[in-house]
């Protein structure tokens, strides 16, 4: 049994929204990761599942290890389809807005956000998040936005309405976010979800190939350079890494391909 987390009036408020709402948009932060896109994604599952127009739309491309995930290919880039997307917003009549805690951590839709109309919901788990949402689902303490997702969809009444496609995304953001649960992963309710997910036919070690071990040449070498160059600073328990767009461009860098380097020196 999970912990209920999450105020209850807080969901039944939600709840109420998502009754009468036919169009709803999911929005995440700029340069999504793993938990960005796979907390959108689950929730535009579900959504889906309830019968409701619902799009993601993120401030720009996301690494194209994620491209496997169920839906991914129907996220909305706003720096390629801005006028698209601002309609979507204006229309919308929930806004989602996932894994980010200002409005600054979406670039350059912040405006549109700021001044739709729609109702606005906040799911996050980073610390002192801003008062830009009608409803603000923080908890720091929650490892990742798709627990918090994953939490929200059952509390309401909702389990089994949570496609394989749906319990994949939500298991990605887990994992990606956690670096394969291998920090910020020890309380116990982690492994209920994760059992629950499993439940719904994924497979969680093809998973954790596609994003961990279908790594091109290039992406390899580029982190060998990167650890090359490593400073450490004992006295400080710290370490340092580098990379410029020069760099990248000895490597055939395309969007992604450092994306996990920051906590290799952890």
């Amino acid at each position: 049994m999970l912990t209920k987390v999450i105020e209850q009036a807080k969901i039944d408020r939600f709840a109420r929204w998502m009754g009468h709402a036919e169009r709803i948009v999911i929005v995440a932060h700029v340069a999504p990761d793993g938990d960005a896109i796979g907390s959108s994604l689950g929730l535009w599952h579900f959504l889906n599942s309830q019968d409701k127009v619902a799009n993601v739309i993120v401030p720009n491309a996301f690494p194209d290890f994620l491209r496997w995930m169920p839906g991914s290919k129907d996220v909305l880039l706003y720096d390629r389809y801005k006028e698209f997307a601002d309609k979507l917003i204006v229309e919308a009549e929930i806004i989602c807005c996932l894994d980010f805690n200002a409005l600054s951590r979406i670039d350059a839709m912040a405006d549109a956000i700021k001044a739709a109309k729609g109702k606005k919901i906040l799911v996050d788990h980073h610390l002192y998040p801003e008062d830009f949402c009608d409803i603000t689902i923080s908890h720091p303490n929650i490892s990742s936005t798709s627990e918090l997702v994953f939490r929200l969809i059952c509390r309401m009444g909702y389990f089994n309405e949570i496609t394989k496609e749906g319990a994949e995304c939500i298991y990605t953001g887990m994992m990606t976010d956690t670096g394969g649960f291998t920090y910020n992963s020890n309380n116990r309710e982690i492994y209920f979800i994760i059992s629950e997910l499993l439940s719904k036919g994924i497979d969680k070690d093809d998973i954790y190939r596609k994003v961990y071990n279908t790594y091109s040449e290039s992406r390899l070498r580029l982190m060998g350079y990167v650890l090359s160059n490593m400073q450490v600073y004992p006295d400080y328990h710290s370490a340092l890494i580098s990379l410029t767009k020069n760099e990248q461009g000895r490597f055939n860098y395309i969007r992604g391909d450092s994306e996990g380097f920051v906590n290799i020196p952890l």
